[in-house]
């Protein structure tokens, strides 16, 4: 049976699994026909693939023979009914190795109802996708330009939960982050003043203005990578942002202090600019 399902790949299956972590999510995007249009970084690596040898190539080739065609005709009767699909499917790896997955696969419609692409993620729950061209949607409708931190403010937060540098970055999702010799924790919050001023710096060639410490949404308190939240996050965070808060911030910007790194806008003569790793940072004044 094997054979005659694989011969064309010149694959047999092994009774060794394809190991990954339980906190790695697999995510790859379909076309209405199966067809793989991209994947991320798990995907490719479970599957023992590159990204050339999947993109552009049916979805069942990762396909493991144990599993039933049945399995397949209820998840496209069902995604095509506009409805998710979830369930355990085994898949092989390009070795012949097998590894178990909960697919959680959902259709995305255009603005006719027509399924587009198929969205294949471990979520456990329905989603709506929107989309605005213009700008995105920011946490910010006034100041939807990237966000900014000191590095030391990432690893000064994260010793507050006992967490390291690399997890506190996670949670915060911060776009900018500035480094420097002797920079202190919180340096950041010198880019910002009173309600209706702009302090304006400058990053390489592309001017950015700071505008207010930004609000923080729940995710900062959940694990990035599991999604297990930390108890009491939000309280101790406030506690410590106001004792520790600098001489430097304004604190008129504070009507709660679960608030860290800086909202900022980007003039429309910056367009077509770029932002650069390493470029030197100036700050100009504000107005």
């Amino acid at each position: 049976m094997y054979k005659n399902l694989y011969n064309k790949r010149g694959i047999e299956p092994k009774n060794i699994e394809s190991p990954f972590e339980l906190n790695e999510l697999f995510f790859s995007i379909t076309d209405p026909k199966g067809v793989i249009l991209t994947g991320n970084d798990v995907f490719v690596k479970v599957s023992k693939m590159s990204k050339e040898e999947l993109i552009g190539k049916p979805h069942n080739i990762i396909r493991h023979p144990d599993m039933p065609r049945a399995i397949f005709k209820a998840l496209w009767s069902t995604i095509k009914a506009g409805r998710p699909f979830v369930g355990y499917v085994k898949n092989m790896a390009k070795d012949g190795s097998y590894y178990w997955v909960l697919a959680a696969v959902y259709p995305v419609m255009d603005e006719n109802g027509e399924i587009e692409k198929y969205i294949s993620d471990i979520l456990g729950y329905e989603v709506e996708l929107k989309e605005d061209t213009f700008r995105g949607f920011p946490d910010d409708l006034e100041a939807y330009g990237p966000t900014v931190v000191a590095r030391p403010t990432i690893i000064e937060v994260g010793k507050w939960f006992n967490i390291n540098e690399e997890e506190s970055r996670l949670r915060f999702r911060t776009n900018l982050e500035l480094d420097g010799e002797n920079l202190p924790p919180f340096w950041e919050d010198r880019l910002y003043s009173k309600k209706g001023e702009v302090v304006w710096f400058r990053i390489g060639d592309v001017k950015i203005g700071g505008v207010n410490p930004c609000r923080r949404c729940p995710i900062p308190t959940r694990n990035p990578l599991t999604g297990e939240e930390l108890k009491e996050f939000k309280k101790r965070f406030e506690e410590l942002r106001k004792k520790t808060l600098p001489p430097w911030a304004e604190r008129s910007r504070f009507d709660t202090y679960y608030r860290l790194t800086v909202n900022t806008i980007i003039p429309q003569t910056e367009a077509g600019k770029i932002l650069r790793a390493g470029a030197k940072f100036e700050l100009l004044g504000k107005k």
